[in-house]
Formats: structure tokens, sequence, C-alpha cells
């Protein structure tokens, strides 16, 4: 799915809003626990996903992970 279509249809967009705030709300956690069992600062746990996240949106390469 692209951007402009997403902006096109409101009710679409409030979709891709809401399922991107609970995939935010579901990495916090995550990215905190594998840092602090790798033994490094969570703060560079929670820079790194988001990094990872929105750099992989960007090029449109982003597919699905698990964990």
């Amino acid at each position: 799915m692209r951007v402009r279509d997403a902006l096109r249809d409101p009710r679409r967009l409030k979709t891709e809003v809401l399922a991107g705030l609970v995939v935010a709300l579901a990495l916090i956690p995550e990215a905190i626990s594998f840092s602090i069992l790798a033994g490094v600062d969570p703060r560079l746990g929670l820079f790194a996903s988001f990094t990872m996240a929105v750099s992989l949106s960007i090029i449109d390469q982003m597919q699905p992970w698990c964990s």
C-alpha cells in the first residue's frame, strides 16, 4: 500500500495510523527487554529499533517481523 492511497481515504488513514501506534507500543517493551538482555543501554535499543523501522518504511522493504 502506498502513502498516497492512505491519504485519499480517511478511513484507511485512520486504520494505518492505529496499526502504526499498536506496533510502536508493542515495540517499546520488546526493544527495552532485548537491550537489557544484551547488556546495552535501553535507550540504545529503542533508538536502534526506531531507526530500523523508519528507514525500512522509507525504502519500502519492510517484511513481516516475527519475534
